[in-house]
């Protein structure tokens, strides 16, 4: 048994041709010279603006287009800050809690240091008492100094108020 291979013609009418709506393949010279036909100049212009109000002329085409639309944007703006002032307010509210809540536990803390000193000296274990008194008068005086000195460590740094 022999098997022999057939090769797969395409019929006539599906020859390579470009479909329907495709021009021909042209010249390159020929596409550069199209494309330099259709080129257009486009001019792009824009406004920059700084802050939640437009300029007053922008306000007033924005009153013609749509009759009351330069009070309600300017309402949008009144409205904008005082959300962005009540945010303000509950975050520096929460800061100050927060660190009044930081002194309490410090006191705390160190409040039961000094008594475990104590207690330490009470039962003669005197070496146990000068580490525990020790540790924690520098890590209060630690605290203080770096509090005071802002930016030299990391946890210091102080993020931007880019928002």
């Amino acid at each position: 048994m022999s098997k022999k291979k057939k090769k797969n013609k395409l019929p006539q009418s599906a020859s390579p041709q470009a479909p329907q709506g495709i021009p021909p393949r042209t010249a390159p010279s020929a596409v550069a010279q199209q494309i330099a036909q259709t080129m257009t100049k486009v001019h792009v212009s824009g406004i920059q603006m700084s802050g939640p109000l437009p300029p007053p002329e922008l306000l007033t085409k924005y009153n013609d287009a749509v009759p009351g639309a330069a009070d309600r944007i300017i309402t949008m703006a009144e409205e904008q800050q005082r959300h962005t002032h009540k945010m303000q307010e509950i975050d520096l509210t929460e800061a100050a809690a927060d660190l009044k809540r930081g002194k309490h536990i410090g006191v705390v803390v160190v409040a039961l240091a000094f008594i475990v000193c104590g207690y330490a000296i009470y039962e003669g274990a005197f070496d146990v008492a000068r580490w525990v008194g020790t540790t924690t008068v520098l890590g209060l005086v630690g605290a203080y100094v770096l509090g005071k000195i802002p930016n030299i460590l990391p946890f210091n740094k102080k993020e931007p108020d880019g928002q």
